[in-house]
């Protein structure tokens, strides 16, 4: 049973990226990532970036709205760039969740994925007023 569920969420190789804009954005400005991963990924169909904030010295989730109804996941192949709502001021950092080897339409966490693993881009700031 261990040896299956060891099996079941072992990282994908080569690793994923998450690129996120480099440097300071505006206030009100759109955020836009770029997510590259090997061969054929799987990403959340409903909200595929979630946020992390530094805050005191350490990273802490953003909180978000859940979706209404579970969407099938995204199939990736190559890269996929996404832009996201802007922020308030701060340091962020974009996580996402990807599988590989997951069946088709279904949600990414019922997708019997071979391999799941979580990328995080480096961080950014978004600046004040």
């Amino acid at each position: 049973m261990l040896l299956t569920l060891a099996v079941a969420l072992a990282a994908p190789t080569p690793p994923a990226k998450l690129v996120a804009p480099s440097g300071e954005i505006g206030l009100h400005a759109a955020v836009t990532l770029s997510f590259t991963a090997p061969g054929v990924a799987w990403v959340d169909g409903c909200v595929p970036v979630e946020w992390e904030r530094r805050e005191a010295g350490t990273w802490v989730p953003v909180p978000r709205e859940a979706c209404a109804a579970q969407k099938p996941a995204t199939r990736v192949e190559g890269s996929l760039t996404l832009s996201q709502a802007p922020l308030a001021a701060g340091e962020y950092r974009a996580v996402m969740t990807w599988g590989a080897g997951c069946a088709p339409e279904l949600p990414l966490r019922l997708g019997a994925c071979k391999a799941l693993d979580v990328v995080r881009s480096e961080p950014f700031r978004v600046k004040g007023t």
